[in-house]
């Protein structure tokens, strides 16, 4: 009887799943662009929405199972860059696109969040939040609000809340709400000093661009590159598009940066310099951060791109590596260092050696792409406060990754492009961003024109 009863709540578990997997749409991902509410392009696909078109609202699926959804009226759809739809319908001509029959807009959920990084501004409170809250800071891309409940944490000389301010580290966890603000739960604040410093006092936890490339790329990176400079006559092409290049990168710089005084050794002099053609590293599809704050890109690269707010999601995302002492040049022992103290404190006692590298080699792939994604976050805060756009962001990279003679329809997603659509759709606090507008405390430049939202 038992096993009966067993076997009777396994088949209503599983058979509601088999039923959803047989209901596959003709199309999913993240919304790239819309020109209005009934034409939008999914996965860079034009998707034709009219009146008949059923719409319905569902929490993301949980081990395969679907929420029942809430059907939405046509006035009620307001869909948004970045937000996750499943498609259904037929394709009628690769002109006019799949004509929507029904579509599932993915909600947003609360989840969970952690990380660490310099505060590099400390807004306003424009939105309802706990009570009794104290602070409202941003790091690490995130806006996060400390209140009494929150567990406090200061490493000295900082010793209360009145030490709170920009260019202060912070290590956080807590959960971040819909609206995309996080409710700290632990906060642990010290100095912002520099990466060598930190690595001194804590090894392997904290390494920055300095030690993001080692070895013989390491050596070629510190070598002077083949640049366009400046001694050219400036109404020849390539100064052109050096003067262009430094006035972006300059206003991307955050403003407590700029404020610091010289001799402050967490003071990043950024540079942006231009690589000709003919130099080895003109062919990245990224830019290159050096330990001295120069970011290298290349003149082909910039070439790809079709406008300003592009190539600032490029330079943003290495300055963002610099201020936040991320990896910015492939692996870096920063990520080894912190997956091999993972898993020992994991306690895996494993005997095969090769089992065990394997093990250490995924949990450094984790920690590499967590770095990855904070440095995008980061940026797009650079871009925001810069007053670009910041749905080009992922635009740039899915650009970058785009083949001679291929649409932009046939790219598949790069990392980069899938998490910023992700973060836009599923955690980037919009009702914040229209409420602030470009004044977000402490950062925005005055000169700075309004960041398209």
């Amino acid at each position: 009887m038992k096993i009966q009863s067993l076997l009777a709540m396994f088949l209503l578990a599983v058979l509601p799943c088999a039923a959803q997997s047989t209901d596959i749409p003709a199309l999913s991902g993240h919304i790239n662009h819309m020109t209005s509410s009934q034409d939008l392009r999914i996965n860079g696909k034009r998707i034709q929405i009219s009146a008949e078109t059923r719409i319905y609202l569902a929490k993301p699926p949980v081990f395969l199972r679907r929420s029942s959804p809430v059907k939405l009226s046509f006035s009620q759809f307001r869909p948004y860059i970045g937000q996750y739809v499943d498609v259904f319908g037929e394709l009628t001509t690769p002109q006019y696109g799949l004509e929507a029959t029904r579509i599932i807009l993915r909600a947003r959920v609360p989840q969970q969040v952690s990380g660490s990084g310099v505060i590099d501004a400390l807004p306003p409170v424009l939105l309802p939040t706990p009570s009794g809250t104290d602070h409202f800071i941003r790091a690490a891309g995130y806006l996060i609000s400390i209140s009494d409940s929150t567990r406090s944490t200061f490493e000295k000389p900082l010793a209360s809340s009145a030490d709170i301010a920009t260019n202060t580290w912070v290590r956080f966890k807590g959960l971040q709400r819909t609206d995309g603000i996080v409710i700290a739960s632990e906060v642990f604040f010290s100095h912002n000093i520099p990466a060598p410093q930190r690595d001194a006092q804590n090894p392997g936890a904290n390494v920055g661009p300095t030690t993001a490339a080692s070895g013989k790329r390491q050596n070629q990176l510190t070598q002077s590159p083949t640049e366009i400079g400046p001694g050219q006559m400036s109404s020849s092409p390539e100064a052109i598009m050096q003067e262009r290049i430094s006035r972006i990168g300059a206003k991307l710089v955050p403003q407590y940066q700029t404020s610091l005084p010289a001799s402050d050794q967490s003071r990043i002099d950024f540079r942006f310099k231009v690589l000709s053609e003919n130099n080895a590293s003109a062919q990245s599809r990224d830019a290159t951060l050096q330990p001295d704050g120069n970011i290298l890109i290349s003149q082909a690269l910039v070439d790809r791109l079709q406008n300003d707010s592009q190539i600032a999601a490029v330079l943003a995302r290495s300055m963002a590596c610099a201020l936040d002492k991320l990896p910015a040049n492939g692996r870096s022992r920063k990520a080894r260092v912190a997956a091999e103290n993972a898993v020992t404190a994991a306690g895996y006692v494993i005997p095969v050696l090769a089992v065990a590298g394997s093990i250490t080699t995924s949990v450094e792939n984790a920690y590499m792409t967590a770095y990855e994604n904070q440095s995008e976050r980061v940026g797009l805060w650079l871009m925001r406060d810069a007053g670009y756009d910041i749905e080009q962001a992922p635009m740039a990279w899915w650009l970058l990754a785009q083949k001679p003679g291929q649409s932009l329809d046939q790219v598949t997603l790069p990392p980069r492009t899938e998490y910023l659509y992700t973060f836009l759709g599923d955690s980037w606090p919009r009702e914040y961003a229209a409420a602030s507008k470009s004044s977000v405390a402490s950062s925005t430049p005055t000169s700075a024109p309004a960041a398209q939202q």
